[in-house]
């Protein structure tokens, strides 16, 4: 009965507690994102899906297929296929590369052992699909993960800066490459 007398007492101040809560934060401004409208801040470390690098002078990508990446995965989820080079200095052309994300850890192993920094963690985290078989992705989405539209604000800034300063680089010698294409050549 002493129990009941002293529950009975205390069953006030312990409502009172639970309450502060509320209150307190019923004064605080919201916080509600309108996700996709609204893009979520992600720390500069952020490592989302693994992405594959393209060269910026040449387009292409930087895998050379040597298959460093697919040995560091501890899920064995990269997949990597090479066919003959065409050229005499390539051996090997990257024909398939694909990555299984229903089972990858995010770990960047695959990113931080690559020799030739040709995949990197993008910001990229959007990966909802129906059925699994969405969820196997091949080179051709992995190297658009590095686009802007993944970028956090900082990377788009610094982008923008890179291609600001090759574009001042680039503009005294446009000039001169348009005046080598208006010369005609002879016909004969």
């Amino acid at each position: 009965m002493a129990n009941f007398w002293k529950d009975l007492i205390y069953a006030p101040v312990s409502i009172m507690k639970g309450l502060r809560v509320t209150w307190t934060n019923l004064l605080r401004p919201k916080v509600t994102m309108f996700y996709p409208d609204e893009r979520p801040s992600l720390a500069p470390r952020f490592r989302g899906v693994p992405a594959l690098v393209t060269d910026g002078e040449t387009g292409e990508l930087k895998c050379v297929a040597c298959g460093v990446c697919a040995r560091a995965c501890p899920d064995s989820i990269i997949t990597i296929t090479t066919m003959p080079g065409e050229t005499k200095g390539k051996r090997n052309v990257l024909d398939v590369f694909s990555i299984d994300m229903s089972r990858c850890e995010f770990c960047a192993f695959c990113a931080e052992s690559c020799p030739f920094e040709a995949l990197e963690m993008s910001h990229a985290f959007e990966l909802a699909t129906h059925d699994r078989s969405g969820l196997i992705l091949h080179k051709e989405v992995l190297a658009r993960f590095l686009e802007p539209k993944y970028m956090t604000d900082e990377e788009r800034a610094e982008a923008a800066a890179k291609a600001a300063a090759k574009a001042a680089k680039g503009e005294h010698k446009k000039p001169e490459k348009a005046e080598k294409k208006a010369v005609p050549e002879p016909a004969g």
